[in-house]
């Protein structure tokens, strides 16, 4: 019983909006020029409520930044 015990899930961590993690649209906004950042942040938002699909969000950065779709997928 005591090695069940120990085994116990005492905590579930969630990271929302890159605590812990950064994922590749943030990085790619704080690598791209600065006067494009607020409008990349836009799509961004966009995306996290549910307003995009991904699939849109590359396009969108790639129209923004002139970087073709399968550079920034």
């Amino acid at each position: 019983m005591a090695a069940l015990e120990k085994s116990k899930i005492r905590a579930i961590i969630f990271d929302c909006f890159g605590v812990f993690y950064t994922d590749q649209f943030t990085m790619f906004i704080q690598n791209s020029a600065p006067e494009l950042r607020e409008d990349l942040r836009n799509i961004m938002l966009a995306y996290d409520l549910g307003d995009l699909e991904r699939e849109e969000v590359v396009l969108r950065y790639s129209k923004l930044t002139k970087i073709p779709p399968e550079e920034i997928s």
